[in-house]
C-alpha cells in the first residue's frame, strides 16, 4: 500500500466515512483493517479484492512447490 493510499484511508477513517462505499460509519460499528475503517466486512472484501486474490494465488502456488 502506498503512503498516499494509507493517508487517504486514515483521513476517511477519522472522518467516519467508509472508503469503499462512501457511507457514514455509525460510531462504534467500524470494522478496522490497517489504517482504514470500513462499514462492514463486505466493503473490506470489495476494497481489497485484488490484494486478497493475489495473496491466495501466491499461497496456492507455494503449496504446490
Amino acid at each position: 500500500m502506498s503512503d498516499s493510499e494509507a493517508r487517504r484511508l486514515a483521513e476517511m477513517s477519522k472522518a467516519g466515512i467508509c472508503p469503499n462505499c462512501g457511507k457514514r460509519i455509525p460510531e462504534g460499528t467500524a470494522v478496522v483493517r490497517g489504517p482504514g475503517s470500513f462499514c462492514g466486512l463486505d466493503c473490506i472484501a470489495e476494497f481489497y479484492h485484488a490484494e486478497f486474490s493475489e495473496r491466495a494465488r501466491r499461497l496456492d502456488a507455494a503449496s504446490r512447490n
